[in-house]
């Protein structure tokens, strides 16, 4: 009988709400009860929207690496100049700790597109995060009225309940065509040494996923 304890990974997450936080204690045992995976994981994450708010709060790091999960929410020059001022925070909150890597992942418009991904494909521009409501319902077979009642805790962890292992890496097979489809046409913006498409629909959470499937085994 194998004894042995199973390594376990530890990721530092900053998310901007608690959709995103109950999106990543389903990850965790979707990985660690999979039966598959040569590793566990365990996810630090805080809802905090500022970087440098959260950084000046962590202590201590098992990992020189930090990621902050963030939606661009306005496809207009405002969104734009709160996106930058995010990555600022970043910029700052990586001097703060050094030798600390903050990294930035975006859903543009919104982390709703991401959760869509599991179920079906999203290759409309939005020019709000409420019309992603319609393809939220269709893709889980929801009758939410509204975003608000689709984000209650109730609601999203029965949303939850529907994905799968094998959707999350549906997933990330749907997040890689829309961003190889995307390359063709667009071109990626550069602030502060950050990269992103100001087109949306467009992200690159996808990788981080992928890249914690891969570091257990699981892909």
């Amino acid at each position: 009988m194998n004894t042995k304890r199973m390594t376990c990974n530890q990721y530092y997450i900053t998310v901007e709400g608690e959709t995103e936080k109950i999106y990543l204690d389903k990850l965790k045992m979707l990985i660690n009860d999979s039966g598959i995976n040569s590793k566990n994981v365990k996810f630090k994450v805080k809802v905090e929207k500022s970087p440098i708010k959260a950084i000046k709060k962590i202590t201590s790091l098992d990992s020189n690496r930090i990621y902050h999960v963030i939606d661009v929410e306005k496809p207009n020059q405002e969104g734009t100049e709160v996106f930058h001022k995010i990555i600022d925070e970043l910029e700052s909150a990586n001097k703060y700790k050094k030798n600390t890597k903050y990294e930035l992942l975006y859903t543009n418009i919104s982390f709703e597109l991401w959760i869509i991904l599991h179920k079906s494909s999203c290759n409309g521009c939005k020019n709000n995060q409420s019309q992603y409501l319609t393809e939220l319902n269709r893709s889980f077979n929801m009758n939410f009225e509204s975003l608000d009642e689709y984000k209650k805790e109730k609601n999203f962890e029965q949303l939850m309940n529907n994905i799968t292992l094998d959707d999350v890496k549906a997933a990330i097979k749907k997040a890689e065509k829309l961003m190889n489809d995307l390359e063709i046409c667009a071109t990626k913006k550069v602030y502060k040494k950050y990269k992103y498409y100001s087109e949306n629909p467009s992200l690159n959470i996808h990788e981080l996923i992928k890249m914690i499937l891969n570091e257990t085994g699981i892909l």
